[in-house]
């Protein structure tokens, strides 16, 4: 559950304004979205390119922030981590946009993508150590982990919070 909410917000936070801003942008250059779920990046060039510029925005948000921190906003609130099989510590920048774009991009395969994507999410429901099909691409798990810690500021200094 804390999966899911943790989602949510990060889903308020990145996805939301992506799309609101994608539609004002498609909407300014008269973009047409033809896309479907057969389909979902359409047939018009320039919602390629939208849609794969929001896509890598969202990559970059989640992909950085599992990297640099090991969580994303949304996982902060919820008090939860990403870390790496291998290190236990937060995944390498390569790991964490593995996971990231298996993610984000399923859903943008054409015919099969949603149901990737579905596949992924429910997963973890059958899995002995909850890990979503891009956790196991990635080698990473999600762990519960104290919403405090060290707030690393310049100078390479902590601060306990």
């Amino acid at each position: 559950m804390r999966r899911f909410l943790a989602n949510v917000i990060d889903s308020l936070l990145i996805w939301i304004p992506v799309v609101v801003g994608g539609l004002f942008i498609s909407d300014y250059l008269g973009i047409t979205d033809d896309s479907s779920y057969a389909n979902p990046w359409g047939t018009t060039p320039a919602l390629w390119a939208l849609t794969g510029a929001e896509t890598v925005v969202v990559v970059l948000y989640f992909g950085v922030c599992h990297a640099r921190w090991g969580r994303t906003i949304g996982k902060l609130a919820l008090g939860t981590k990403v870390i790496s099989l291998a290190s236990g510590e937060p995944p390498p920048y390569g790991q964490a946009a593995l996971r990231a774009l298996f993610f984000i991009g399923a859903p943008l395969v054409p015919l099969i993508g949603w149901l990737a994507a579905s596949v992924d999410v429910v997963w973890l429901c059958f899995d002995n150590r909850r890990q979503c099909l891009h956790d196991k691409v990635a080698r990473t798990i999600v762990i519960t982990s104290p919403r405090r810690s060290k707030l690393q500021v310049p100078f390479g200094e902590s601060l306990d919070r």
